[in-house]
């Protein structure tokens, strides 16, 4: 596989790029959803919690961003992660139903 990348008045090009990991874009778009099957039983309360979770874990990914200055999109999928976790723990701490 080739990529041409315009660089000044010729070209150059890349041969064999390797593909960017899924980790972070799949983190930030699967994540509220297991967040809310992992968390609530009806359709209405798993949108609710996967969306306030996802509210929480993208303000505190901004906050990290802003007092660490770290990059804020990596702030933000790293907190997406990290909430992920901290919920998996939670829901195999719950005692089943």
């Amino acid at each position: 596989m080739q990529i041409a990348i315009r660089a000044g008045p010729g070209y150059s090009s890349l041969t064999d790029a390797a593909p960017a990991p899924l980790f972070p874009f799949g983190t930030a778009r699967v994540a509220p959803a297991v967040w809310g099957v992992m968390l609530a039983k009806s359709w209405r309360n798993r949108l609710l919690v996967g969306c306030v979770i996802a509210a929480a874990a993208s303000l505190v990914g901004l906050w990290s961003s802003f007092s660490m200055e770290l990059p804020t999109g990596a702030a933000i999928v790293v907190a997406c992660g990290l909430a992920l976790v901290v919920s998996a723990a939670a829901a195999n701490a719950r005692p089943a139903a």
